[in-house]
């Protein structure tokens, strides 16, 4: 599920195209999440501080796309990552 999500990103936001520089394709997990609510925990504080780091450590490279799941863990994770790169998150494959 995550390559399908990945390659469908990649290509709705149009980074499918031949770049003359080879292409960084970072997969992340979510961080650390909360235990409430069950369904949809937003990041424990500690999640907050390495979505942070995250961001950090990705600041020197170009950020063409960040694909996402509708989920707030991985919302949030993001988040950090765009705010840095002012970039703005894409969402994809929708929960059913």
């Amino acid at each position: 599920i995550l390559a399908f999500c990945l390659a469908w990103g990649l290509v709705a936001a149009g980074v499918a195209r031949v770049h003359a520089e080879p292409a960084i394709v970072v997969v992340v997990r979510h961080a650390e999440k909360a235990t409430a609510p069950a369904g949809d925990p937003p990041l424990s504080a500690e999640g907050e501080a390495r979505a942070l780091a995250l961001a950090a450590a990705l600041d020197d490279l170009r950020i063409d796309a960040i694909v996402v799941t509708p989920f707030v863990r991985t919302q949030r994770t993001a988040a950090a990552v765009a705010a840095r790169a002012t970039r703005r998150s894409k969402s994809c494959c929708p929960r059913s």
